[in-house]
Parts: structure tokens; sequence; C-alpha cells
């Protein structure tokens, strides 16, 4: 059994798909279990991964019917391991696991950020840091990406150093598989891919084009993805002027067209784990900022 949240565009939900992808392949029986199921994503989950759809919204007193749902879904199906993701689906799994007492079920949590740093930007980060203080150290594993990561979660979350495990990030394979061919003309000058979200700092990402722009430089600027601050993007860059030279082209399945084709990726975010952004940046072989 896997528990997320949705399917929406991130780093997480591209390596999800690479994970569905291999224990499909092995010919393990998977249970994808979403909060909500729905985001970009939806229709690159192989076929044979059964997915239930707890149609939950972001009430906090949703919390209470998740753990009530997964408490039935793991007394009903007892999978042999569950993989979970993120403080607010992750404790929420423990809680529902702690209730069943009898069922012995190894959980495994991926946590792909510096969690300290991201909680104290969150909605009820005083009480996610609790909770992740409590239930974290109930799990068999805590998957990281980095050694900061893991020196984060013992520093401030007391998690035994026996029960985290350090597993980087990769390239993922649909991004691979569109690498082939020959090399295309550096056309983008400035790149981003990614959520259009606070987190990424977005406002200084414009402010820094528009400083280039003044001093003369002439330049390409595209955004790859979408998110909730796409139209309060699009209205800076105009009251700016910038628009001119800033194209916003929403969510890409193929995003490896615009990295082959820019000369810089620059990321501004407030706080990142590992992200799949600059590794595939790297892996098409651009400079990163």
């Amino acid at each position: 059994m896997i528990v997320y949240n949705r399917m929406n565009f991130g780093g997480i939900q591209v390596k999800l798909i690479d994970i569905l992808d291999q224990l499909v392949s092995q010919h393990i029986s998977v249970m994808l279990v979403l909060r909500r199921a729905e985001g970009e994503f939806i229709k690159e989950i192989p076929p044979r991964v059964r997915v239930v759809n707890l149609q939950l919204g972001k009430n906090p007193i949703n919390a209470i019917f998740m753990v009530w749902d997964l408490i039935f879904l793991i007394a009903k199906f007892q999978p042999t391991s569950i993989l979970t993701f993120a403080d607010h689906v992750s404790s929420l799994v423990i809680v529902a696991k702690t209730i069943l007492v009898k069922r012995h079920i190894p959980i495994f949590i991926c946590e792909g950020i510096h969690l300290s740093t991201y909680l104290r930007f969150q909605p009820m980060g005083k009480i996610r840091w609790a909770m992740v203080k409590i239930f974290y150290p109930l799990a068999t594993n805590v998957i990281v990406l980095t050694e900061a990561q893991k020196k984060d979660l013992i520093d401030n979350f007391c998690i035994p150093d026996s029960k985290i495990i350090i597993n980087p990030n990769w390239v993922s394979k649909r991004f691979t598989r569109h690498l082939r061919g020959a090399k295309p003309t550096k056309i983008i000058d400035i790149l981003f891919v990614g959520r259009l979200e606070p987190q990424k700092n977005l406002l200084i990402f414009l402010e820094i084009v528009k400083e280039l722009t003044l001093s003369g430089v002439r330049l390409s600027v595209i955004f790859v993805g979408d998110g909730l601050q796409r139209e309060e993007l699009e209205r800076w860059s105009k009251k700016h002027h910038i628009n001119s030279i800033v194209t916003f082209v929403g969510f890409s399945d193929n995003p490896v067209r615009y990295f082959r084709r820019s000369k810089i990726f620059l990321l501004t975010s407030l706080y990142e784990g590992q992200p799949h952004a600059v590794i595939e940046a790297m892996r098409t072989g651009i400079p990163v900022v």
C-alpha cells in the first residue's frame, strides 16, 4: 500500500510514478491510496495499480476521516508494507496503524523536504511539528534524500539515526525517454520548471529578470509548470513590462524539450529537499543557478 495526497505536478509525483512502474514490473500487487485522485499525473499511473480515492478536502477535520478510512483499508486488505510520503499524510498513516495494534505492518516514510524549515512556512506548523516528533519514530524507517535532511530529523525531531535511510533522488524514466535525438538550438536564456507556488519564491525570480533587462540584457524566459501563483506572476510580468520576454507555458508532460533548448536553469526557492528539476537540468548539461 502506498499513501499520498494528490497526483498533481511535483517531485514526489515524478518519483512515485517510477516506483509504481518498478513494483508492477516485478508483479507486485500495489494499492495507491490518494486523499483526492486528481492531478496531472493521474493518467500516468500504471493500469495494474489499484487506486483508492478517499475524496477528502483540505479541511483539518478531514484528517479524522482519513484516519478512519486508512484503518478500514489496512484492516481489510492487510498490506505487507506501507509506503507513505510527506508529514501531513505520514503522521495520519502512523496514527491509523497505531490504533490497529495487532497489525504488524512495516511503515516506510519518504520525507523529501528539509522538514524544520518547511514546517515554519506551513499552516498549523507547530501542531504538525509535534506530530512528526511523536509519530515518525514509530515508523520502521524514514527515507530522506540528503545528509542535511538526516541531521535535521535527528537534531529537531529526535528520530533515531538507525531508523533513517539516505536514498537520493534520480532522473526519472519519463525524463530519460525523451533525451534522444540531435541537440537543439539554445533559444531559451533562463528556464524554470516546477510548481508556481510561494515556496519557489518566483517574484524574486521575476525581479532578477527585470533587473537584467534594465541593464540591457536581451532575454527569453520560460516558466514550465502551473500552480496557485500563475495569475499573480503573469500580472506582475505585465505590470513591470517584461511580459513580452516571459512566457508561461503551463504543465508539460515532456519538459525535456525545454531543458534541452535552455542556457541557464534558475531556482529561487525558499527551501527544498533535493529538487528533481535541478537534477534534470544537470542531466541535460545546462548550468544551474
